[in-house]
């Protein structure tokens, strides 16, 4: 299944997800640091930007959030590959 800019329009909230992820595209994005670049449920998303054929690479890591509080097993994701819009 292929994603498309229809379907983007329908979900805004996806498109947010990819224009972050793409900006950030040689980076590893943690669920934190998207929480905090405003995307909602950012877990969710990626299964879905997933099940649509958006190849992601996925670490785990220890991450420290804004207050400085360690958390650790966080899900850390890079775009891969399966987007051309």
């Amino acid at each position: 299944m292929s994603l498309s800019i229809q379907e983007l329009k329908k979900q805004p909230v996806l498109a947010d997800l990819l224009l972050v992820l793409m900006a950030n595209m040689n980076l590893y994005m943690s669920t934190l640091a998207l929480l905090e670049n405003g995307v909602l449920s950012p877990a969710a998303g990626i299964a879905r930007l997933k099940g649509k054929g958006v190849i992601f690479e996925t670490i785990y890591q220890s991450v420290n959030d804004r207050s400085g509080k360690p958390h650790q097993k966080i899900a850390c994701y890079k775009i891969i590959g399966g987007v051309s819009l």
